[in-house]
């Protein structure tokens, strides 16, 4: 203790003892003021005297010290937080000078670099985020995060993959080294395995590798990046990407240095390498999105052509139906030494032609009416082989492979026989010299996320024809375009271009789906879609061979609005022996029905004409002549007059154009039917 120290403790016991006797003298003087003294002595006389004053005297000395020892106290605090003051205010100096020493140290000091350090990290993530944002392409995402990369570490290579969990498989979308960017699309996919990208891609966590000379040694295939790698000592560190838990893919970066990466350079690659998965995922959003635009405009654009194709066929087959019905009946009326024979025949097989053209608008069109049936598409397949055998020629293998217990589907057996033989074709001609087809048969179950993606397609169980072949292939422009009527990539007077639009026509027409898959130089894939059902309906048994045609001597009412067609099928009937009466539209038509007082055996009528369609004759016919039969006819049909009632299925029905005899031979079984007795 010092000399002042000791000084100030002797003042403060003097002071203590000056209070003490004034705190006394001041209570005597109280006591005496008051008679407190008498009243004692009073109180005392009748007690013992002696305990009476021991007591009061050591009550008043420990009230007198318990008071000097509180005021000390609260003197002794004051003080206390006094120093506590000035030592706070000291140490707020301290600080300031010390931020002074650290601003003026110089650049190279440990704290004042690793604060600079972070500094810039956090600066590059921001601006890392920012262009990451609002890029719409992933070669700007890769180079954005190669860009990190380079400032942020070591990098003489990044290498960026996007993992396919289904296959277990990683595709390498990006490659720089030796300052440049190497093309990877020859590449194949590569399988995740054990190396760093495959275990921070299975671990979702940043794996550093900083002695892989020894490891690639070990690497029975190894990817060399670069050039030079194999012989200098490599760092890896590989930084999965990653969003909701999910793995998108793995970013690799290597050193020529051996020991080149710490944790510090593990946290920033993390950081990066997640951004960059975030605007992977929003690119991948807006590819599928776009995607999904395009196939509804391709499907709008479909839709559109088939509404033209189908006006166009329902026309021109009025126009075949009189060209072929004349020729035909010409031709029974000439000799066949007549020299204008072989003109007429010119002029029906010609017909016969443009009419099967026809048949094709229409079935892309969706306008045709299919004999729908439940049956097995591989008995179909079967069926086909051998006549496909014969059509592609020696120099092409074909390969079926046909899955056991693939279900059920609905559809038209010839149609679903044209399907397969305009794929089967199209194969053939896009291979000229040689090659393989295979054509599989198998199920899939198509999901609701698949449908998501897919325009028009419905979740559910499918039956799947997969016609492959080895051929030229087709690039992106061409397969927007494959489906278009009269659109050929052949030479000219080699292809109509209604193949594989009939294709798609039908294959809509059944409910189902069809996608191509082809690259330019690999060949070609049409996967087509059918429904799968689980109905089992008896199959017809076919008959061989043509019926005679006979005619009759009924009495047939014709209701066409097209004049030539309706004189057309007036004298082809006439010429079998029926009694035939036209009207020109249904109003007549029916007016003819309530007027005439005799019998009427058949109406054949056009199912399409201008105020009173031939269903709606059909049902005000019933009310008039319950006993007559109807026998619709048309150029055009499509799915909405089948929905709208026009026609039900099974439903006596001509297509035109039609030649006399089939349409002698369908009034003629429809005259011959049993007439059913109501009970």
């Amino acid at each position: 203790m010092t000399e002042s120290e000791r000084h100030r403790g002797a003042s403060a016991a003097a002071s203590d003892l000056i209070i003490i006797c004034l705190a006394a003298i001041a209570g005597l003087i109280l006591c005496a003021k008051f008679d407190a003294f008498e009243y004692f002595a009073r109180w005392s006389a009748r007690h013992d005297g002696w305990m009476v004053n021991e007591v009061l005297l050591v009550f008043v000395f420990v009230v007198i010290a318990a008071e000097i020892f509180s005021w000390r106290r609260r003197r002794e605090l004051r003080a206390e937080i006094s120093r506590l003051e000035i030592a706070e205010t000291s140490l707020h100096g301290q600080e300031e000078s010390y931020r002074i020493i650290v601003d003026q140290a110089p650049e190279q000091g440990p704290h004042k670099r690793a604060l600079t350090e972070y500094e810039r990290l956090v600066e590059r993530i921001a601006a890392l985020g920012q262009a990451l944002g609002t890029a719409r392409d992933l070669t700007v995402i890769f180079r954005a995060l190669r860009d990190f990369a380079i400032v942020s570490l070591p990098s003489e290579s990044v290498v960026i993959s996007l993992y396919e969990p289904e296959k277990k498989t990683r595709r390498l979308c990006y490659c720089w080294a030796d300052n440049q960017e190497y093309d990877l699309d020859s590449l194949p996919d590569v399988p995740v395995k054990d190396g760093p990208t495959g275990r921070a891609i299975k671990s979702g966590s940043v794996v550093i590798e900083n002695n892989f000379e020894q490891h690639a040694r070990t690497m029975q295939s190894p990817i060399t990046v670069g050039e030079g790698v194999e012989d200098k000592s490599l760092s890896v560190l590989a930084a999965p990407m990653t969003v909701m838990g999910r793995t998108l893919g793995c970013v690799e970066i290597q050193s020529y240095q051996a020991g080149a990466y710490s944790k510090d350079h593990a946290t920033a690659m993390r950081m990066a390498a997640n951004l960059a998965a975030n605007a992977i995922e929003n690119v991948t959003l807006i590819e599928r999105e776009q995607v999904k635009e395009e196939q509804l405009r391709q499907s709008q654009k479909m839709d559109a052509i088939g509404q033209l194709a189908g006006g166009v066929a329902h026309d021109f087959n009025n126009l075949l139906t009189v060209i072929t019905g004349y020729s035909e009946l010409t031709l029974r009326r000439m000799s066949k030494d007549d020299p204008l024979r072989s003109n007429i025949e010119g002029i029906t097989s010609a017909g016969l032609r443009a009419a099967g053209l026809t048949r094709q608008l229409l079935a892309f069109s969706r306008q045709q009416i299919l004999q729908a049936k439940v049956l097995d598409l591989n008995v179909v397949v079967k069926e086909m082989d051998r006549m496909l055998q014969r059509l592609i020629g020696e120099d092409i293998d074909l390969l079926t492979l046909l899955q056991p217990s693939l279900g059920q589907i609905k559809g038209d057996p010839g149609q679903l026989e044209q399907v397969l033989l305009n794929l089967v074709v199209n194969a053939r001609d896009a291979m000229p010299r040689g090659g393989k087809i295979t054509i599989e048969t198998s199920h899939k179950y198509l999901d609701e996320a698949y449908a998501r993606e897919h325009v028009a397609v419905q979740p559910g169980h499918y039956v799947v024809l997969t016609v492959s072949d080895t051929g030229i292939g087709m690039d992106a422009e061409t397969q927007k375009r494959i489906f278009d009527p009269f659109f050929t990539t052949k030479e000219i007077g080699k292809g109509t271009g209604l193949g594989l639009s009939t294709v798609y026509g039908i294959v809509k027409q059944s409910g189902g789906s069809i996608w191509v898959y082809s690259e330019t130089g690999r060949g070609t894939t049409f996967k087509v879609y059918l429904p799968r059902v689980d109905v089992v309906i008896e199959s017809e048994e076919l008959t061989d061979g043509s019926p005679a045609v006979r005619g009759g001597v009924e009495t047939i009412l014709l209701v066409e609005d097209d004049e030539s067609v309706r004189q057309l099928a007036v004298e082809t009937l006439e010429s079998y022996g029926y009694v035939v009466i036209a009207a020109a539209g249904g109003e007549e038509g029916l007016r003819i029905c309530s007027e005439r007082k005799g019998n009427i055996d058949l109406m054949i009528t056009d199912v399409v004409m201008p105020r009173m369609s031939g269903r709606e004759l059909a049902e005000q016919l019933a009310a008039i002549r319950p006993e007559a039969r109807v026998l619709y006819m048309s150029g055009y049909t499509d799915d909405a007059i089948i929905r709208h009632g026009i026609l039900e299925q099974n439903m006596p029905f001509i297509q035109k154009p039609f030649l006399p005899d089939a349409l002698a031979l369908k009034a003629r079984e429809l005259l011959d039917l049993p007439v059913l007795q109501e009970a």
